[in-house]
C-alpha cells in the first residue's frame, strides 16, 4: 500500500491514509493491511464481486447470503441503508464489512440522482451528491469501529463503475476526518482500494489538515439487528440547492 497522507486529529492523534489499486482484497487481508471492508453493492466484475469469496471465508457467511443482501440493498430497498456484517469466524483476519448503498442503488437513483451540466463545458458529467456520500461513509466507519472494533479500514469506489469523481474522495476523507476528530486513535489506517479510483481523484484529500474547522452533524438512524447482520437506515435530508 502507498501512504499519501497523514491525518491529524484536533487532539494530535494520527491516522495514516493509503491507496492500493493493484493488490487483491485477499492479499490485503492476508498481510493485515485491512481488517474491514466498505463495498458498494454492485455485483459481477466489481470490487464486491471480486471480494465475495474472501468475505464468505473470513466472515463465515455463505456467499449466497452476501449476494442476497447486496442485491436487496441495490435493487429493492427504498431506504438509504448500509448493511453491516460482523465476522462470526473466531480465526478471521477480517472483522466485518459494510455493503453500502451507492450510485447504482435504487434509493440513490430515486432520491439523489440528478444531472448537472455546465453550459460552457461539453464534457460535463454527473456530479455526486455530497450529503449522500459523506453520511454513507461516516456511518460505515462508525459501524466498523463501534460494532467490529476495526482499526484498518478499506473502502472501494461507491460510484458506478468508471464514474468515480474527486468529490466522492473528498466526502470520504471529510467523513474520516470528522470521525477521527471525534474518536481519536480508534483508526490506525484507512485505505482507498480497488478499481476506478486514481491518485488524481485523491489529490484534494491531502489538504484536509489545513483549516479544518467543521464537525460531524448527527443524522437520524433506524437499526435492525439479525444475529451478526445490522441494517442501518439513514435519514439523509438532501439540501436543496439553487439551479439544481
Amino acid at each position: 500500500m502507498n501512504e499519501f497522507a497523514r491525518l491529524q486529529s484536533n487532539s494530535g492523534a494520527f491516522c495514516k491514509v493509503y491507496f492500493d489499486f493493484k493488490s487483491s482484497y485477499e492479499e490485503l487481508v492476508e498481510i493485515h493491511k485491512i481488517d474491514f471492508l466498505i463495498l458498494a453493492t454492485e455485483n459481477g466484475f466489481s470490487p464486491l464481486g471480486l471480494a465475495r469469496n474472501v468475505l464468505s471465508r473470513e466472515l463465515a457467511v455463505p456467499e449466497s447470503k452476501i449476494v442476497e443482501l447486496a442485491d436487496w440493498n441495490r435493487f429493492e430497498n427504498n431506504e438509504i441503508s448500509i448493511v453491516g456484517i460482523k465476522s462470526i469466524n473466531p480465526e478471521s483476519r477480517l472483522k466485518g464489512c459494510v455493503l453500502a448503498a451507492c450510485e447504482n442503488s435504487k434509493c440513490y437513483k430515486e432520491k439523489f440522482s440528478r444531472i448537472h451540466f455546465d453550459s460552457f463545458d461539453r464534457n460535463s458529467v454527473r456530479i455526486p451528491d455530497r450529503d449522500f456520500y459523506y453520511n454513507i461513509t461516516y456511518e460505515s466507519i462508525f459501524y466498523a469501529v463501534k460494532e467490529c472494533n476495526a482499526k484498518r479500514i478499506g473502502i472501494s469506489h461507491l460510484s458506478a463503475s468508471g464514474n468515480y469523481h474527486q468529490d466522492i474522495a473528498m466526502c470520504t476523507a471529510e467523513a474520516l476526518a470528522h470521525f477521527h476528530d471525534a474518536h481519536p486513535g480508534k483508526i490506525e489506517n484507512f485505505a482507498f482500494v480497488g478499481c476506478c479510483i486514481t491518485e488524481n481523484h485523491l489529490r484534494g484529500t491531502q489538504r484536509l489538515n489545513n483549516e479544518r474547522n467543521t464537525r460531524h452533524i448527527e443524522i437520524g438512524k433506524q437499526i435492525s439487528v439479525d444475529n451478526n447482520i445490522q441494517i442501518i437506515n439513514l435519514d439523509i435530508r438532501r439540501k436543496e440547492r439553487e439551479n439544481v
